[in-house]
């Protein structure tokens, strides 16, 4: 079995775990009724960023399985955002909801107008993969200062946490394996980072 191949496996093996541990994070809120354990800033933020990412794939000629595995993760992060749209948001952030993610749909539409208009669009992909990786490295900042404030993680999935640390490392040696371009490289070190902040968080306030 080649690099490659192993690559490919390893990336539906990482999106297969990314499912499920956004799966067990709407099941949580469903159960609950609530998102209260969620930062409205790192959802919004993560919109973004899966969005961008699919983009970034696309346009850059990702292997058609990465493609298909990614599409159910950018469909369960907006699950997640119409729950806390819907259990938890106040009025103005409702509002606020709406306008960022519009917002987030009229830059993405005129990055691929401008893109195909120049004949530009692998160019525009490693736009978005740049934007993907610097709004992601502060996407779990807000969450992480959330989870601090309360000193709790209640209501966070932890099979969400530990789900996303692992893939995380198997997308890192995926796309090591498939050499993938650079921001890949760079996007799941730094989920690698963030995901161990927050298990770290979920030990130690559950001890307290």
């Amino acid at each position: 079995m080649d690099n490659y191949l192993i690559g490919i496996v390893l990336s539906l093996l990482a999106g297969s775990i990314s499912i499920y541990g956004l799966f067990t994070q709407v099941f949580v809120n469903e159960q609950r009724k609530s998102s209260y354990a969620l930062s409205l800033y790192s959802l919004l933020f993560f919109n973004i960023t899966v969005s961008l990412m699919l983009g970034y794939m696309f346009l850059r000629y990702f292997p058609l399985p990465l493609l298909g595995i990614v599409i159910p993760q950018v469909i369960l992060s907006y699950i997640l955002t119409y729950q806390y749209y819907s259990y938890t948001a106040r009025v103005h952030e409702q509002t606020k909801i709406l306008i960022i993610l519009g917002s987030l749909c009229c830059f993405i539409m005129v990055l691929l107008f401008i893109g195909m208009l120049f004949s530009q669009l692998e160019l525009i992909g490693d736009f978005f993969g740049w934007i993907a990786f610097l709004i992601g490295t502060i996407v779990k900042i807000p969450q992480i200062v959330h989870n601090y404030l309360r000193k709790s993680l209640e209501g966070y999935s932890y099979h969400y946490l530990l789900s996303n640390f692992f893939l995380s490392i198997v997308a890192l040696i995926s796309s090591l394996l498939l050499r993938l371009p650079i921001q890949s490289i760079l996007i799941n070190l730094r989920h690698i980072a963030f995901y161990s902040i927050e298990l770290g968080q979920y030990f130690s306030y559950k001890k307290t």
